[in-house]
């Protein structure tokens, strides 16, 4: 297991997470960033030394949070951040009222889709052909965590 520093984010770490969204899947880091201006948002990190190593963004009302998204960088994949990470962003949104986590996964990603059952979420629906891929569409899997 990698040692790793865990805190909340702020606008002013989004610069430091440029390496973690280099690629164009998913949400950009510009809009991540400007999501954090809104008072609904909050987001995670790992640090490893100097380093970003892993951040997760979430949206909230009143109770219930939405996982934006999630990401660790390439190098420490494998390594168990993605489930701390997840963990324990959770346990601090449970210590600010939440109940309700939601999120959604494409359906070929076995590897997320695992790492959420182990957390307790569990499918709540699908949307068909959601994602576009390069040859054609793929279903997004609903999930979703009561944390109470």
């Amino acid at each position: 297991m990698v040692e790793a520093e865990f805190s909340a984010l702020t606008a002013q770490h989004t610069e430091d997470l440029n390496d973690l969204y280099h690629d164009t899947h998913g949400p950009s880091l510009t809009f991540l960033g400007s999501l954090l201006a809104r008072r609904n948002t909050r987001a995670f990190m790992l640090s490893v030394g100097d380093s970003s190593a892993a951040a997760c963004w979430f949206t909230r009302a009143v109770d219930e949070v939405d996982l934006v998204d999630i990401r660790v960088i390439d190098r420490f994949r494998g390594h168990g951040l993605g489930k701390t990470l997840l963990a324990r962003s959770l346990h601090a949104l449970r210590s600010e009222g939440v109940t309700v986590c939601h999120l959604e996964v494409r359906a070929s990603n076995i590897v997320a889709r695992h790492l959420y059952k182990q957390l307790g979420f569990r499918a709540v629906g699908e949307r068909r052909n959601y994602y576009r891929v390069h040859d054609g569409t793929e279903d997004a899997i609903l999930m979703r965590m009561d944390m109470e």
